[in-house]
């Protein structure tokens, strides 16, 4: 009876340790990959970007000059104005390329603590093992010498019975019955 109370319970805690990290590791793997396409699709929505401009202010460059070749005395407002367009194009390639590295710097930063995050957990995730398999052996031990009692007191009953045979009174006292309501188990909390 005890036998097959203790296999159950070594069943019951045999359950697969590493589920809870396979889950883990799926979801994490998945929101790696969401987190990569989506940082890909910002990095090409802003190279494509930055080409646009870089390509308007190349169309703005040739303008220029198409302008001042045609033109044998320039109007220095209409280059003032390209000069003026050209350099704000200029200075928002350099604010786009400037997120784009911030954006890519915080991307590093967020992995380096997703990775420092994960090797805690699996710091614990052995810590709780070693814990669950010290309380298993622990388990055993005790099982094993409950087991052992009983065999001696199973043992000891039997030699009550042979004696009880000769002796009237030992006869009379071990039908008695027993009342173990007194007894208390010790009880330890586990931390």
């Amino acid at each position: 009876m005890r036998q097959d109370r203790l296999n159950f319970s070594f069943s019951r805690n045999n359950r697969n340790p590493n589920l809870f990290t396979d889950i883990n590791k799926s979801y994490g793997s998945e929101r790696k990959r969401l987190k990569a396409l989506f940082i890909e699709s910002d990095k090409s929505q802003a190279n494509n970007y930055i080409k646009d401009l870089e390509n308007t202010i190349a169309i703005n460059k040739e303008l220029i000059t198409e302008m001042l070749k045609s033109q044998s005395a320039p109007d220095s407002s209409i280059n003032q104005k390209l000069n003026l367009e050209n350099a704000r194009l200029l200075k928002q390639v350099a604010e786009l390329t400037q997120k784009l590295s911030d954006t890519q710097a915080k991307l590093l930063m967020t992995e380096q603590i997703m990775k420092e995050h994960k090797m805690r957990e699996e710091e614990k995730r052995l810590e709780f093992e070693e814990k669950r398999k010290e309380f298993v052996g622990q388990l055993s031990k005790k099982e094993y010498i409950v087991q052992h009692y009983e065999k001696k007191n199973r043992t000891l009953e039997e030699l009550l019975k042979k004696f009880a045979k000769k002796e009237p009174e030992l006869s009379k006292a071990m039908r008695e019955p027993v009342s173990y309501t007194h007894l208390t188990l010790p009880t330890k909390r586990i931390v």
